[in-house]
C-alpha cells in the first residue's frame, strides 16, 4: 500500500514537474514569438514613406517629420488629421500600422499629459475607429 501511494506521489510530482516545463516552454516561444512580430511591425513602422505635405502656411515638409513634431508638441488632434488624410494614399497595411502606432503613442502618454492634451479612451477610441473606417 505504501508503494502505491510513493508511486503516485511521484508520478503525480512527475506529471507536475513535466507540465511546468513545457508551460516554460510554450512561455519561451510565444516570447518569442512576439518580439519576431513586434520587431517587424516596427521596421514597418520605419519605412512608412508620408511623402511631402503642405503645412498651414503652404511650406513644403516630410510627412513624417510633420507627425512628429505634431505628436512632440502635443498638436495631438493636427496628427490624426495628417494621418486621417494618408487613409487612401496609404496600402492598407502601412495604414493600420500607423494607426497602431499612432494609438500606442496615446496610451504611452502618462496621466499628466493625456490630461492636458485632453485625451481619455474615449477619444483614443473615436481615432481608432475614425481611422480605421474604410
Amino acid at each position: 500500500m505504501r508503494r502505491a501511494i510513493i508511486e503516485n506521489g511521484t508520478f503525480s510530482f512527475l506529471t507536475r514537474t513535466l507540465a511546468d516545463y513545457l508551460m516554460r516552454q510554450f512561455k519561451l516561444i510565444g516570447e518569442a514569438a512576439g518580439g519576431a512580430i513586434a520587431t517587424t511591425l516596427n521596421l514597418n513602422r520605419s519605412q512608412i514613406n508620408l511623402g511631402q505635405i503642405e503645412d498651414e502656411h503652404r511650406n513644403l515638409h516630410s510627412g513624417n517629420d510633420l507627425l512628429e513634431d505634431y505628436l512632440l508638441k502635443g498638436k495631438i488632434h493636427k496628427a490624426y488629421l495628417l494621418i486621417q488624410d494618408q487613409k487612401y494614399r496609404l496600402s492598407y497595411l502601412d495604414m493600420t500600422t500607423l494607426t497602431t502606432s499612432f494609438i500606442q503613442f496615446l496610451r504611452d502618454l502618462s496621466d499628466e499629459e493625456k490630461v492636458a492634451l485632453e485625451i481619455d479612451q474615449k477619444r483614443m477610441d473615436y481615432y481608432k475607429m475614425r481611422l480605421n473606417e474604410l
